[in-house]
């Protein structure tokens, strides 16, 4: 019989030591998206052309976000 729990969708979707790159990271969508993967177990890496922008995005969320 088929294991059916590699279906269930923590398991299907999860990202979980996937590493991700956003580009806009600190703000808007990229901000959003950085939360998302950050809240669900990603490494994070997020670039943009604000630093300070970055940092605090980083702060804010925690995680494992690189800058």
């Amino acid at each position: 019989m088929t294991d059916l729990n590699r279906f269930k969708l923590d398991k299907l979707f999860s990202v979980a030591g996937q590493t991700v790159l956003i580009t806009g990271g600190g703000s808007g969508i990229g901000r959003s998206l950085t939360t998302a993967f950050a809240v669900n177990g990603a490494r994070v890496i997020i670039v943009g052309r604000r630093l300070d922008v970055l940092e605090k995005t980083a702060q804010e969320i925690g995680g494992d976000i690189i800058r």
